[in-house]
């Protein structure tokens, strides 16, 4: 697919796909979502182990996700939308349907508590700790094939954002701005650019629509 003026290598995904591919066929539904929302937030796995029903609402043409707080910025002050982007061409990378079948499958949780993965009362880290224990199980148990597409080191929950990170600046010839990377990924520029480089809606979006595996400026 092309995004802007440059074009996607056609098999860039390839590594997230097998990955989403065999959690879907090890019967894993929790670690499918929780990796998509890692993957398209670039995010760390605790913060996407604490995420509630507060955090998202509907964009225009996107689901916006928010974070209370990051390790970078516990107060919450500097924190920025996440636009994410359905595909309806691929389900396996489609954030809303992977949501949709969570939500069908845990309906009962969400009357009296509304955190996406993390029991209530429970402390902050145990669905972090969880997905990345499952996770490690599941690349043990297809450890050869994931190792044709992922390096061993790699094979952990850390290596999704990593992944994410390095799919949205080098998976095209025509990525989103860097400082929109580093905004989703809640990285600092330094001092001096973190005050000149402000966040923007646009940059954003164009980053969300890449991220989905989507050409960014399609309709």
């Amino acid at each position: 697919w092309e995004t802007g003026r440059g074009r996607e290598r056609s098999n860039s995904l390839v590594p997230i796909l097998a990955h989403f591919d065999l959690e879907l066929e090890y019967g894993q539904h929790f670690l499918w979502v929780f990796s998509l929302l890692q993957w398209n937030c670039v995010a760390r796995s605790i913060n996407i182990g604490v995420l509630s029903l507060h955090c998202f609402r509907t964009g225009e043409d996107s689901l916006i996700c928010k974070f209370d707080k990051v390790k970078m910025d516990q107060s919450g002050e500097r924190m920025y939308d996440k636009n994410m982007y359905s595909n309806p061409r691929d389900p396996l990378v489609s954030i809303n349907l992977a949501l949709g079948i969570w939500f069908c499958l845990k309906q009962g949780q969400f009357e009296n508590c509304g955190n996406l993965f993390q029991a209530k009362n429970s402390k902050d880290g145990t669905a972090s700790t969880r997905y990345c224990g499952q996770l490690a199980e599941l690349f043990c148990t297809y450890k050869d094939l994931l190792t044709n597409y992922i390096r061993s080191d790699h094979c952990n929950g850390h290596g999704i954002r990593k992944g994410a990170g390095t799919f949205a600046m080098c998976g095209t010839t025509c990525p989103a701005s860097i400082s929109a990377v580093a905004k989703r990924g809640d990285w600092s520029l330094g001092k001096i650019l973190d005050i000149y480089w402000h966040f923007a809606e646009a940059g954003d979006a164009f980053l969300g629509r890449s991220l989905a595996g989507m050409d960014p400026n399609s309709e």
